[in-house]
């Protein structure tokens, strides 16, 4: 499923993590009907950003980290990678 299918659905309500969302846990497979309290606060978050006015619009990941408090820079070059932004 694509970010543009999930935002085409109903908004999610953020509320606090249950018991099984625990941060830096892997998200859980989406089913119908899931809420967006299944996932970890931080992707939590990054559905409450997604989900504003400037969010359905479109964002790039600057805009995100940006909106999310974060500070956007490039990564640093590995042997084994190239550079990647944000």
């Amino acid at each position: 499923m694509t970010v543009t299918e999930v935002l085409a659905g109903p908004p999610s309500v953020v509320t606090e993590p249950t018991g099984s969302a625990v941060a830096g846990s892997t998200a859980p497979r989406r089913e119908t009907g899931m809420a967006a309290t299944a996932l970890a606060l931080d992707y939590q978050r990054i559905l409450s950003v997604l989900e504003t006015e400037a969010g359905l619009q479109g964002m790039r990941c600057q805009q995100l980290a940006t909106a999310l408090g974060r500070v956007a820079r490039w990564a640093r070059r590995t042997t084994s990678a190239a550079p990647t932004k944000c």
